[in-house]
């Protein structure tokens, strides 16, 4: 692993989050992947990190979900993983509404259905 992750760093921009923004300590992957890797290109968003390796400005860590279907987005890593989970944040007076309640249902069926969407690399 130290030395794939010290060829990526020489040979590949990484791209991460920006520290000082960082809400959920959780989210530090670098760290996890390798203690030390320095990030070259930081963003709030894992959407911008997304849009960043698309446009091939380095290599960084997304969700499965967020790989399925992206043709640009290859595995470097592809026998590393990192298990994460996700909050849905609702204000609690919000969850009575009923298009708040139907979006909630809609999302927690999405995941519960498809696991496969959530948990594996995408097939190339």
């Amino acid at each position: 692993m130290q030395l794939i992750a010290l060829f990526n760093q020489f040979f590949h921009s990484l791209i991460g989050y920006i520290d000082d923004l960082l809400l959920d300590q959780d989210l530090r992957f670098m760290d996890e992947l390798h203690p030390g890797l320095q990030v070259k290109f930081r963003t709030s968003t894992v959407i911008a990190q997304m849009n960043a390796m698309m446009a091939g400005s380095g290599i960084g860590v997304i969700p499965y979900f967020m790989a399925h279907g992206e043709e640009e987005l290859r595995p470097v890593l592809p026998n590393q993983s990192i298990e994460g989970g996700y909050w849905l944040q609702v204000n609690p007076d919000s969850k009575l509404i009923a298009r708040v309640r139907a979006s909630i249902d809609f999302i927690v069926h999405q995941i519960k259905s498809d696991k496969d969407l959530s948990l594996a690399l995408p097939e190339r």
